[in-house]
């Protein structure tokens, strides 16, 4: 995957290596002020500057684990929100194959788990229900979680949206705070003609702010719409969304 990470939020990877109905799992104990601290969580970490998702993914589960995955998949992209921890953008990998000979972690205890008693574990209510997903689903996801404190408030799942507003949501991940983009040239990024279908999809954005919609703006430079509405109320509040994030970028 080619995209770069130079959005809005904390930028993460977590991989779940998987052989005989098991996922490596890491039971993080060892670091300290840790937000996953006691939590039972797959292998990853947050991104370095310029990185893609896939070298994040590569990277972090070879200094966690001495593996050099060899076969691994995106599978979901999740968002999180919290009061505590604030904003995380999160890729979701697979793996089956990989080289070399398991080394111990200095985050925690790195045990293989069978997936059915990894959900007895001392999880995030999220990661089960990502964990399910990845069980149950073969295409891509996304799912947004809002937590408060550890309490989670708000789930946004994908189930039900085609691929397109999928790759839409994804691809706009790549326009940074303080950046506009037209309906035109996002189209041409995903190879769609049609910047009609580009708005369609925007129009029904349930993972907004955090996907931006926002920023996305007619050939002409007018912010055209904003949430499914032309009303002076919605063009305001995008103007003010846009306007916030220029000043704030400088």
């Amino acid at each position: 995957m080619s995209q770069k990470a130079n959005y809005n939020g904390r930028k993460t990877s977590l991989v779940y290596l998987e052989r005989d109905g098991k996922y490596l799992i890491l039971h993080r104990t060892k670091k300290e002020h840790d937000e996953n601290g006691d939590k039972w969580i797959g292998v990853g970490g947050k991104f370095e500057p310029g990185e893609t998702p896939d070298e994040c993914a590569l990277r972090e589960v070879k200094e966690e684990t001495g593996l050099a995955m060899t076969d691994f998949a995106l599978r979901g992209l999740i968002i999180f929100v919290s009061d505590v921890w604030g904003m995380e953008y999160m890729y979701l990998y697979t793996a089956t194959k990989w080289r070399g000979k398991l080394v111990d972690c200095d985050e925690g205890e790195l045990v293989w788990l069978d997936k059915q008693e990894l959900l007895k574990k001392n999880l995030w209510e999220g990661d089960k229900l990502f964990l399910k997903a990845l069980d149950e689903r073969s295409e891509f996801f996304m799912m947004k979680f809002r937590y408060e404190g550890e309490r989670l408030v708000e789930v946004v799942d994908s189930r039900g949206m085609s691929s397109f507003r999928l790759r839409v949501y994804l691809e706009l991940l790549n326009v940074s705070r303080g950046e506009t983009i037209t309906y035109g040239e996002l189209a041409r990024r995903i190879g769609c003609g049609s910047a009609q279908a580009v708005g369609q999809a925007l129009r029904h954005n349930p993972f907004a702010p955090e996907v931006p919609c926002h920023r996305v703006i007619a050939a002409d430079g007018s912010l055209c719409g904003f949430g499914g509405s032309r009303t002076p109320e919605a063009l305001a509040r995008k103007h003010a969304l846009l306007d916030k994030e220029i000043h704030s970028a400088r």
